[in-house]
């Protein structure tokens, strides 16, 4: 069943892999402690018009180039496997970024499943 997105506008609470509270700047996207600044991580939804979402991302901050870690809604009401969208991350940061994914995978999927809860 898809997620209210209106339902957490003041903020989401992580408590694993990336702990902290997120909170939604001007739109649909959740950086840590409010600061687009604060951190590599930050979670956006795309609610449909009646703000409504059954995916999401969690997007990292590669030295400036963003990659987006998509998560969808599975058919038990959880969330599906992480698909990775890197496509406009530069060759020459491939080798970073591949570095930091073998470390932190689990961790991204933890965040996400708090995410999720928190709707």
């Amino acid at each position: 069943m898809p997620k209210n997105f209106s339902r957490q506008t003041n903020g989401v609470v992580i408590r694993n892999g990336f702990p902290g509270t997120y909170s939604p700047i001007g739109g649909t996207s959740f950086y840590l402690d409010g600061d687009r600044k604060a951190g590599d991580i930050h979670f956006s939804v795309n609610p449909n018009p009646v703000n409504q979402f059954s995916a999401f991302h969690l997007t990292r901050s590669v030295d400036g180039s963003n990659v987006g870690i998509w998560y969808n809604e599975t058919p038990g009401g959880g969330i599906g496997p992480a698909s990775v969208n890197a496509r406009n991350l530069p060759s020459f940061k491939e080798a970073a970024w591949a570095a930091w994914w073998k470390e932190n995978h689990a961790a991204c999927n933890a965040a996400a499943l708090d995410f999720w809860n928190a709707f």
